[in-house]
């Protein structure tokens, strides 16, 4: 069960039961708040000790009404699912050759994931070693399935989908269309106050590198809508608007002058994503689709779904827990970005077109596009901390060392990883339909890639 679950539930089982005991024992309660008072010196011992009053009874059990009413309404929205799974069976996605390395590397991913697989409803791992490939699913497509994820099903690619907003800005750069130095004022003339606002003069670079100072989230992620939603697992950004997001940028103080300092931004992003969808009707979908899609040949790649893809949709799970054979679960709503939120998470993806992609960035393939995806890669920010390209992070491998390019994703049902060597012999991408983060597998499989697969003398 994912942290922001646990804190839900907690929050609401604690006032359901402060709520039964104001019911059923107005005076426990009320001495046992008495002496609390008391032993703070909040009031006098005389207070303290007095009986309780009718009426103060009475107003005890009318709060205790209002939080057992107000629990079990909660918990009664929220999408809850139980029961009993059987055996967890991988299976090997289609399309791969069976000769004895194939073998091997299937052998060796199904060894890796295994132990993780049960923390999770569904997976589907992705894996090169070699220019040699495997796709395995492992758990289901959804709790009320017995169907496990293959290379067709669809799931939610979350902030993954920013690394392809910054291969499409890497394209643009390519293409003469715009220039990594250029201001959002500059390319958006249309918006009131933006040009004298302390937001004028982010670059390009800037957002794609997370040093814009722009807020991480959207400016709405605290109202009660928002709150509601997270607390029933629904649908975050469905009805956010192009005009709050233009809005926020142009008024919102910036958390950091621009380029001083690494802040990841959602808000960012999707400013980023909406900039570059401009050429194309404001569709963020469409931009994907022309500068990464077609090129790359992945044809269930997208922000919105047709119904074949619809129906190989995984079901997304805010919480997923399995004791033994048994499971508990909630089930979460898929979110649907706008086209002004897409380009910071709003892609969906199945493991073969993830397989092309991994493939193509590792530079395995080639196409129209290999010059974005190697100048993508290239690092524009560093801290101490922090090495950044356009969206994708620098890092090593703690175990062996190796360097990797990656990135990772999360919404409010599913989450993502992806990650390959700099010297493009190993990549891996993990799905998932639930919200446990998956980077432990991803980079578990990588060290075990190195490990099995030495550097040829």
């Amino acid at each position: 069960m994912d942290k922001a679950a646990l804190i839900v539930v907690g929050m609401v089982l604690f006032y359901l039961v402060i709520g039964l005991s104001l019911l059923v024992f107005p005076d426990a309660v009320s001495r046992a708040r008495n002496a609390l008072f008391y032993s703070i010196r909040a009031i006098s011992e005389q207070q303290a000790h007095r009986p309780v009053s009718a009426k103060e009874r009475t107003q005890s059990r009318v709060v205790g009404i209002i939080f057992v009413v107000g629990s079990l309404f909660i918990l009664f929205q929220i999408p809850w699912q139980i029961g009993k799974l059987p055996e967890n069976t991988p299976s090997v996605g289609e399309g791969m050759a069976k000769d004895a390395s194939d073998n091997a590397l299937h052998q060796l991913v199904t060894e890796i994931v295994s132990p993780f697989a049960p923390k999770h409803a569904g997976l589907i791992v992705v894996t090169i070693a070699d220019n040699v490939s495997d796709i395995t699913g492992f758990g289901r497509v959804s709790l009320d399935s017995t169907i496990a994820p293959d290379s067709k099903t669809l799931f939610e690619l979350g902030s993954l989908s920013k690394v392809f907003t910054g291969i499409a800005l890497a394209e643009s750069v390519n293409r003469a269309e715009v220039s990594l130095q250029a201001t959002i004022a500059s390319l958006l003339p249309q918006v009131p106050d933006l040009s004298s606002s302390e937001a004028a003069s982010i670059t390009l670079e800037q957002l794609v590198t997370h040093t814009s100072g722009l807020p991480r989230m959207p400016a709405r992620t605290f109202r009660f809508a928002q709150l509601w939603n997270t607390i029933v697992a629904g649908d975050s950004y469905h009805d956010y608007t192009e005009n709050e997001l233009l809005t926020l940028v142009a008024k919102k103080s910036l958390k950091s002058a621009p380029g001083q300092e690494f802040r990841y931004s959602n808000t960012g992003f999707a400013l980023l994503g909406y900039i570059l969808s401009q050429r194309y009707e404001g569709e963020y979908q469409a931009l994907i689709k022309t500068m990464i899609a077609e090129p790359l040949g992945m044809k269930d790649t997208g922000v919105t779904l047709n119904n074949d893809q619809e129906s190989r949709f995984a079901t997304g799970y805010r919480s997923y827990l399995r004791i033994g054979p048994y499971y508990f679960a909630q089930r979460a709503a898929h979110w649907n970005f706008p086209d002004c939120m897409a380009g910071a998470g709003g892609l969906r993806s199945t493991a073969n077109d993830m397989l092309a992609f991994l493939a193509a960035n590792m530079e395995l393939t080639t196409s129209a596009i290999t010059p974005a995806l190697q100048k993508s890669h290239a690092i524009l920010y560093t801290t101490d901390d922090v090495q950044i390209g356009m969206a994708w992070f620098h890092d090593t491998l703690p175990a062996s060392g190796e360097a990797i390019i990656w990135h990772n994703g999360g919404t409010g049902g599913f989450s993502s990883f992806l990650g390959f060597s700099a010297n493009g012999r190993f990549g891996v991408c993990v799905l998932s339909n639930s919200t446990r983060s998956v980077d432990a597998i991803g980079e578990t499989l990588l060290e075990a890639l190195v490990s099995a697969h030495p550097q040829p003398a």
